[in-house]
């Protein structure tokens, strides 16, 4: 089984309570602390997965937002996304023409005003 990697939010850290949740339950998983922008964060993850495949990326907000993006990058290398209320409204996103093949599962609370479910489509 291939490596992985939990993404955290834009405001957040490796360390911040869902990392701390997956290093307790599933010490397996990878927790890199990202900062800066999109693309800066993409260039830091895209070295992190450097010679992996099979990778399964669990993102949180802007992680999810990030999972997406390298997903639409190397569909080859990723096994599977989750994510979790990503904020694919971010102006910098734009979606791809087709569905990205990644076997993806989608969390988002029926009550979130941040990532509301009805704004999202796939």
């Amino acid at each position: 089984m291939g490596e992985i990697f939990f993404l955290h939010g834009l405001d957040s850290s490796g360390k911040g309570t869902k990392g701390q949740w997956f290093a307790r339950h599933f010490p397996e998983v990878r927790i890199p602390d990202f900062q800066g922008d999109l693309a800066t964060r993409l260039n830091a993850l895209e070295a992190l997965c450097q010679g992996c495949d099979d990778l399964l990326l669990v993102g949180s907000s802007f992680g999810g937002l990030m999972a997406t993006c390298f997903a639409i990058q190397h569909p080859s290398r990723c096994r599977s996304l989750v994510l979790l209320a990503p904020a694919l409204d971010f102006p910098e996103f734009s979606p791809p023409e087709e569905k990205i093949a990644t076997p993806t599962s989608l969390i988002v609370g029926n009550r979130d005003t941040v990532t509301p479910p009805d704004g999202l489509h796939f």
